[in-house]
């Protein structure tokens, strides 16, 4: 059994002989960091930066955005909402508030 996680995010406990961390899935093709005029913005002072994301496989996400984003909206933080490609091209996905 291949366990996608590092050991750390998991209670400690006995495992099956044939479990092996492996750690996550990567792009074999990562894209590049941030601009710097994106980091610029991440890094301006105001509320603390809340990150939004759900896995990058179909697994019903535009419909699980809305109240997410609700539920933030009524907080004092700023939200970075990531989509994958399940999420593209990106529906309108705004809060009800």
């Amino acid at each position: 059994m291949l366990a996608l996680v590092p050991p750390g995010f998991d209670r400690p406990c006995p495992l099956p002989a044939n479990t092996r961390y492996v750690g996550p899935i990567t792009d074999p093709n990562p894209r590049p960091p941030l601009d710097r005029r994106d980091a610029g913005l991440l890094a301006e002072p105001g509320n603390p930066w809340v990150l939004l994301s759900l896995c990058t496989t179909l697994q019903g996400q535009a419909a699980a955005l809305p109240p997410m984003l609700d539920a933030v909206a009524v907080l004092p933080v700023r939200v970075l909402l990531t989509l994958g490609e399940p999420c593209r091209p990106a529906p309108s996905i705004r809060p009800r508030t």
